[in-house]
């Protein structure tokens, strides 16, 4: 058989009577890829689906979308106008730690200050200096405004006066006081707290 057409041979004579068969001649090449290529496909698909978890969790298919945590790179306590100054810096970061990049808005930050006080955990402590709402920037400088009772009550005792550095789910209301413990880490983040000695 070639180009569509069958050829007889005429050293044969054809009659009513004569068998005739037909017989078709695949390349075996052929049968190997249509055997072969849905399997190819389906362990492709197979590796696909395991591997780019993998890949991903190792950073190596797309960059995982950043984590911010909060660094305080400089502070001091203004004894003459009771305030506890602040600078702050937002640092990515490519671990799970405190929020997403696409979270930022969804967060405000509060600074609360207290004496110093090993004996109770800065995150457990309720807090009546209260600074906030602030917006979350890569650079914050803010102050807490304090009293001079607080003031004369460090110096005398000598000791220092913390600030415990609060991100607070803008779905939270934060009132006159404020104990960061009373609510959910999923709404409230205690990132850390700094403390200055008062002099």
């Amino acid at each position: 058989m070639e180009k569509n057409f069958i050829t007889l041979s005429r050293d044969f004579s054809i009659d009513e009577k004569t068998t005739g068969h037909m017989v078709v001649e695949i390349a075996s090449s052929n049968l190997l890829i249509k055997f072969w290529l849905p399997v190819i496909i389906a362990v492709i698909g197979l590796l696909g689906t395991i591997g780019q978890p993998v890949l991903h969790s190792l950073g190596l298919l797309y960059a995982p979308e950043p984590y911010y945590r909060i660094d305080p790179n400089w502070w001091s306590y203004d004894k003459l106008n009771d305030k506890f100054n602040l600078r702050i810096a937002l640092q990515p970061v490519h671990e799970e730690m405190f929020v997403k990049k696409s979270e930022l808005g969804d967060w405000r930050l509060f600074l609360c200050v207290r004496e110093k006080d090993e004996a109770i955990d800065f995150s457990k402590d309720k807090y009546k200096f209260i600074g906030g709402p602030f917006i979350l920037k890569t650079i914050m400088e803010h102050s807490v405004k304090t009293d001079r009772d607080f003031t004369r009550k460090l110096i005398e005792a000598k000791k220092s006066a913390q600030c415990c550095i609060v991100l607070v789910h803008k779905s939270i209301s934060v009132g006159d006081t404020f104990c960061p413990s009373a609510f959910g880490s999923n709404v409230v983040k205690v990132p850390r707290a700094v403390a200055v000695t008062v002099e």
